[in-house]
């Protein structure tokens, strides 16, 4: 998503699976820059419609900490969630102005 202050973005995500506990991890898959500058991807804070399929912090580079996506039914064993996740720039620091763009990939995992 583009995002530029003060606005926000927001991304439907939807998680499914029948094999138990979910978990979604954000990976840093390219630098967040303008080709001079660049912007940490921990500035950018996602905000979750559903407390039950939360947003993983984004790491500034590689693989963060998972998150537990929690099960709608059958003991947990059974996960369907649907929710919005909001992205918003968050630092107090202003960064140069320009046109920054940069990739997260998003992975859902289940045992």
């Amino acid at each position: 998503p583009t995002i530029g202050a003060p606005t926000s973005v927001v991304l439907p995500v939807e998680v499914r699976g029948n094999a138990g506990q979910i978990t979604i991890r954000a990976t840093a898959t390219s630098a967040l820059t303008s080709g001079a500058n660049s912007i940490p991807h921990s500035s950018i804070v996602i905000t979750s419609s559903d407390a039950n399929l939360p947003a993983p912090l984004v790491p500034n580079a590689g693989t963060g900490a998972s998150v537990n996506v929690t099960g709608s039914a059958f003991t947990n064993l059974v996960t369907n969630r649907v929710g919005n996740w909001t992205f918003a720039y968050n630092n107090a620091v202003v960064p140069t102005a320009g046109v920054y763009t940069g990739q997260i990939t998003f992975t859902a995992s289940a045992p």
